[in-house]
């Protein structure tokens, strides 16, 4: 936005200054929330998979409901079910904000830069600038969907997904 508002160019200033009087305004509140909340649903996620990993450091009591074809019931019955909740709310945050990012940036070419983009044109645009594209809440939701592992996208992916906090159980 810095660079807008030190282009010389007078037309530029005016599609800025009308910026209220768009979609842009609703959409930038929409995104800074969205960005802001998502921090908070890994944290709440990392925190009960932490739980469970404590549960399940007891290898010789899994071992024992596997050879008898038993389940292992954790101590707090609830853990999975809030897990549950808070995978599906960070899938949930990660593909809202996704997509209001998209809706955000084709308004804003369109608006101020008076430049019709779709979803290809916005890819190319970020591959360009070295970021992989790859890494987005439907790839997430589809690994988890297919039941392999989070982390088959990897720790760079992980780490882009929400920047400076731990994601999927990786140090950034």
């Amino acid at each position: 936005m810095a660079r807008l508002h030190q282009s010389p160019s007078s037309i530029l200033h005016a599609r800025m200054g009308a910026w209220g009087d768009t979609p842009l305004r609703e959409m930038g509140f929409a995104l800074a929330t969205k960005l802001k909340m998502l921090p908070h649903v890994v944290a709440r996620l990392e925190k009960k998979l932490d739980s469970l990993g404590e549960y399940l450091k007891d290898e010789t009591a899994i071992d024992e409901c596997l050879s008898r074809n038993a389940v292992y019931v954790v101590r707090d019955g609830n853990l999975p079910y809030e897990i549950l909740i808070d995978v599906d709310s960070f899938l949930f945050e990660s593909r809202s904000a996704h997509e209001i990012v998209g809706k955000f940036l084709r308004e804003f070419f369109d608006r101020i830069l008076d430049k019709q983009v779709n979803e290809t044109d916005l890819q190319a645009l970020l591959r360009v600038k070295y970021l992989d594209t790859r890494c987005d809440a439907v790839s997430l939701r589809s690994t988890v969907r297919a039941g392999e592992p989070a982390d088959i996208l990897g720790p760079e992916c992980c780490r882009r997904l929400v920047p400076s906090q731990k994601a999927c159980g990786l140090q950034t």
